[in-house]
């Protein structure tokens, strides 16, 4: 099982994170928000959603830094 669709959703998320492209963050929390209501019965929907990154820092020697829960964007409609 693939973690994308396609290559280019994979290029989308990977775009999702840097700074400048945040822009695009409500669009595809939005976005997500829709289709998970879409494919679920009414008692399973969502009124609202965050888009959370889990940034974990290699470190020298092996080591990794602790790992930073960070909200790239909430949505609620």
């Amino acid at each position: 099982m693939s973690l994308f669709k396609n290559d280019r959703w994979r290029k989308y998320s990977e775009n999702y994170l840097f700074s400048p492209n945040a822009y695009m963050r409500p669009y595809y929390c939005f976005y997500l928000l829709r289709r998970w209501n879409e494919e679920h019965p009414k008692e399973e929907q969502i009124n609202e959603l965050s888009v959370i990154y889990m940034k974990e820092f290699s470190l020298p020697d092996y080591k990794t830094a602790p790992i930073q829960r960070e909200v790239l964007c909430h949505c609620k409609p």
